[in-house]
């Protein structure tokens, strides 16, 4: 009798200890989905630390456990490293802008109304050297990107990570934006200016300019150049690594990696 009743305690205590580490891991895998602690992740760090990377991140991908607060900056840092490297290079090889649609420098707006004027004087030889012109400057400019963006990459915090894995689309590509815009400015400038004497844009510039502003009753002009194609130049490469990001979070074909796979196919999992 006696023994039976302490064989009915003991029974209800390794039963007690079994629920407590199931309620335990519950816990530790819903951590990451609200607001964590610092003590839980460097727990959470620590756990993955010990573990196959291969199991770890199939775990985070098939929903199993979150990942990390450093785990998900990592995939970050090199979901952005791929974009932005992968977007300098398509702006900047040989007619990169020029024969993309989607970010070809045009005319600036301000002169649609001289274009038409000119070529009725007999001056429209001068806009399609001048238009392919500006693309050049554009492409050429657009090799100092991928430095820069590197650059905003490695200042990257695991807040600004986490932020932009859970946000929607655009997210990372704003972060950049935000982090690296005047940047870009100050590199890009000379590239363009160089560019832009090189081919004689400026001059061919001076030379419609000049005979749009003695036809009489109209509005004179004169826009910045350089700044038209500088500012086009940035949102041509911005518009590339927004397309780069979009491929990353929508197509699981593009997560070139076991811990981007994982990490965005946690936060797929998450909408």
């Amino acid at each position: 009798m006696i023994y039976n009743k302490l064989n009915i305690k003991r029974r209800t205590q390794v039963m007690n200890t079994r629920k407590a580490i199931v309620v335990l891991s519950v816990a530790a895998i819903a951590g990451f989905a609200g607001c964590k602690t610092a003590s839980q992740s460097e727990n959470t760090t620590r756990e993955e630390s010990k573990l196959d990377p291969t199991a770890l991140f199939k775990a985070i991908e098939n929903g199993l456990r979150s990942p990390s607060e450093e785990t998900a900056a990592q995939a970050l840092k090199e979901a952005l490293s791929i974009g932005a490297q992968n977007a300098s290079a398509t702006a900047s090889q040989a007619d990169g802008f020029f024969k993309n649609d989607k970010i070809r420098i045009g005319i600036p707006a301000e002169l649609a109304v001289v274009q038409n004027k000119v070529k009725d004087l007999g001056f429209g030889d001068v806009l399609d050297p001048f238009v392919k012109s500006m693309n050049t400057a554009a492409e050429q400019a657009s090799k100092e990107a991928g430095s820069v963006f590197l650059k905003a990459i490695q200042k990257l915090t695991i807040q600004d990570a986490i932020k932009i894995v859970r946000g929607g689309d655009g997210a990372a590509t704003q972060y950049l934006k935000d982090s690296s815009t005047e940047e870009l400015k100050k590199k890009m400038r000379a590239p363009v200016k160089a560019s832009l004497t090189k081919a004689k844009v400026t001059q061919a510039w001076n030379s419609v300019s000049q005979v749009y502003n003695k036809i009489p009753g109209t509005t004179k002009v004169n826009p910045s150049i350089e700044e038209h194609v500088l500012d086009r130049t940035l949102d041509g490469i911005f518009t590339l690594v927004a397309e780069e990001e979009k491929q990353i979070r929508e197509n699981p074909l593009k997560r070139s990696s076991d811990v981007l796979r994982a990490v965005f196919g946690w936060a797929d999992s998450k909408r």
